[in-house]
Formats: C-alpha cells, structure tokens, sequence
C-alpha cells in the first residue's frame, strides 16, 4: 500500500501555521502581503526541493506538476490544491491543507514512480479569502479579469490590487491572461477542514461534498447627510449608519426566509470620514451570500436590493 509521508506533512503545516502568526494565536496572511508573500516563497521551496515544477500565472495562481512525457502531459489533468492566504485571525489549517496535501500527493506519487494517464497538479489559488475580491485567483482561471476591473479592486486595508501586484513582481497586462480552457480540466478535488458545526454535531470524522454553494457578495452604499452631532436635532437627521444598520439586522430574517441553506453575511461596515460629532453621511456595508440553488441566489439578490431601497 502506497502511503503519504503524514511526518513531513505535519512538519510543512507546522512551518507555514508559524508565517504570519500573530499575538493571539491567530493568523493574518492578507494576499500578496508580506506574511503571503514569504509563505508562498516557502511554498515553492518545497516544490523545489522534490523536483517539481512551479509556476506562477498573472493572477499570482501556483501551478505545480510532474515532469511527464509529452503524450500524457497533453491530456487534461486533474487538479488539487487550495489557497495559502488567510482571513485576518484565522486558522492554521484553512486552506493550508488543501494546498500542502496536493503537495505531499505529487511527492509521493513522485517517490514511488507511480505512471500516470494524465497529469496532476497542485493548486495555489491567489487571494481566495478575497483581500481584494472574493475567490479571485480562481476566478481569473474561469471568468478572467479586464485591467479595469483589477485596477479598481481594493483590499480591506484601503492598497490597490495592481500595485500590490506590481510590489510582488506580477505585470498587470499578463493579470488579465489568466482563462484556462475547460477542457484542460479533467476533474479538481481539495481537502479541507470542516469550518462548521454540521460534522461535529453528527459525531462524524470526515464528510464527502454533497454539492457546492454560489457565491454573490457586493457593496451597498447608504448616503445621508453629515450634519453637526451637536446641533442637529434627532428627527432631522439623515444618519446613512442608522440606515444601514437596519439593513444588516433585516438581513438574518431575509435569509431565513428564502431557505434552510440561505445565508447572507454583513462582514464590513465603513463610515466615510467617520467622526464621534458627525452625523454619518455615507456608510458603506458589503454583502456576502451564498445558497446551493441557483433559484434562491437569484431570489436572495433581489431581496437584499429590495431591502436596502426599502431602509434607505
């Protein structure tokens, strides 16, 4: 029986679990920052030091494979992998795994010179905890990116996608050359932790995917009206956050409503120019939801617009 090396496995996720590590235990590798930056170095290493190829798309994509002969080498491949980037405070094995068990996979199939009908690659997918834009890397592999739409991507710390791109020695004209063709794929497969409750609640160890949700996010704009705090009374203001706010508390109830797998999440608000004495002027909220129907995602879009017109 063929086995994975699970020591030199848990050695690269201890190795990779300590970039980025911050005070409380957490981890914050935002995308092509510096923590990003040193883990995805790290990253290709590794890759190195098996003899595995490597290389870099104009999204910041990971591509590794095999070194195979032409005749399998031209079939589609299958695909495994994940993203390396993290959520800020997050945890060490949220795409992490993913990423380094397709990793130790092409090692060990390496190793023990197993023949192949066709390629497999691991997978690192650029910014998908959408620092910039949600599911970005794999994204820009199905749908691409205009250099518009990239130029006017920014990240949670106010940066500029392009040139947190440039910084990192990317070129924003090969960014929008990403598309790959889809019968280049034969098949993608990722390991991942459970990041709910559901497995833990059943008593179970490890779930096989049953389907796989669509993701719509966006941002909705509130504008009001900045007026002095002190002298603006209560029934003339035109506070946007107050707006807002009942927006966000709308949403649970919007997602109930719409269906048991429904879920709408308000992860940021901003308050432009944001003072204890102003009234807000203009409050900025984005939206993420997701839902494995695509009836309900449509039906979920169109009831968060409705929404946010009926607060405004």
């Amino acid at each position: 029986m063929i086995a994975v090396n699970t020591e030199r496995l848990m050695r690269d996720l201890d190795a990779l679990g300590a970039i980025g590590r911050v005070a409380d235990g957490g981890i914050t590798r935002a995308s092509f920052g510096d923590a990003d930056l040193e883990a995805r170095r790290r990253y290709l290493v590794r890759c190195a030091e098996a003899g595995l190829d490597a290389r870099v798309d104009g999204i910041g994509n990971i591509i590794v494979s095999l070194r195979l002969g032409p005749a399998v080498a031209s079939r589609a491949a299958v695909w495994s992998g994940s993203h390396i980037d993290t959520v800020p405070n997050g945890g060490a094995f949220d795409g992490a795994l993913g990423a380094l068990a397709a990793l130790e996979a092409l090692r060990t199939i390496q190793e023990h010179g197993i023949e192949l009908a066709r390629p497999v690659n691991a997978m690192i997918y650029a910014d998908e905890e959408g620092n910039f834009a949600s599911l970005l890397g794999s994204g820009a592999l199905v749908r691409g990116y205009s250099r518009d739409s990239l130029e006017r991507m920014i990240g949670r710390d106010g940066n500029r996608f392009v040139d947190a791109l440039v910084a990192a020695g990317g070129d924003i004209d090969a960014a929008t050359r990403t598309v790959v063709a889809a019968d280049s794929v034969h098949a993608t497969v990722e390991l991942h932790i459970e990041q709910g409750p559901v497995l833990e609640d059943l008593g179970r160890q490890i779930g096989v995917v049953a389907g796989i949700v669509g993701l719509g996010d966006g941002t909705v704009t509130f504008r009001g009206s900045a007026d002095h705090a002190g002298t603006t009374p209560m029934g003339r203001r035109q506070d946007a956050l107050v707006a807002a706010s009942a927006f966000v508390l709308a949403m649970p109830d919007l997602a109930t409503r719409v269906g048991a797998e429904s879920v709408i999440t308000c992860g940021m608000v901003r308050v432009d120019n944001g003072s204890s004495n102003v009234v807000p002027g203009i409050v900025h909220v984005t939206v993420e939801f997701r839902d494995r129907d695509p009836e309900r995602m449509r039906v979920l879009e169109q009831l968060i617009g409705e929404t946010a017109l009926a607060v405004a």
